[in-house]
């Protein structure tokens, strides 16, 4: 048993060896203690591992709940204005409209940080909004 024991340990510690060192022998236990104790140290390598990326995972695949919350108004908005049998003019312009909205509220709290003179938010915003602006008084109304 004594030695089963020891081709266990020594299988386990070259598999551990194998996954945190990517292969590469940079320590080589002499005894079935010293053994024990890297397997324990690679162990909580492992755990250490997962964890860090498992968080960075997480933070990279958040969604956005402003935009989720956004795409589901919107969502909902298509299925009132087809249940009212709007004409697909009046839907594509207040869907711009709406997004219009969205865009520049959006916009507005990520430039809070900035203060500007009116004149210059003013230019920004004309400089922003021109071609919306444009589009949407194409035809002459809003």
């Amino acid at each position: 048993t004594n030695s089963a024991m020891e081709s266990y340990l020594v299988c386990l510690y070259k598999g551990f060896n194998g996954i945190t060192n990517l292969g590469y022998e940079a320590t080589v236990s002499n005894n079935a203690q010293e053994m024990f104790f890297s397997i324990l140290v690679m162990f909580f390598q492992i755990i250490m591992a997962a964890f860090i990326l498992g968080t960075l995972f997480n933070y990279l695949v958040q969604k956005d709940k402003v935009m989720e919350e956004h795409h589901e108004e919107m969502a909902n908005l298509d299925e009132f204005m087809k249940s009212r049998a709007l004409s697909t003019d009046l839907q594509e312009r207040i869907r711009r409209y709406l997004e219009f909205q969205f865009r520049k509220q959006v916009e507005n709290k990520a430039s809070k940080s900035v203060s500007l003179p009116r004149s210059l938010e003013i230019k920004v915003a004309n400089c922003q909004y021109r071609h919306a602006i444009d589009k949407c008084c194409a035809n002459g109304t809003l």
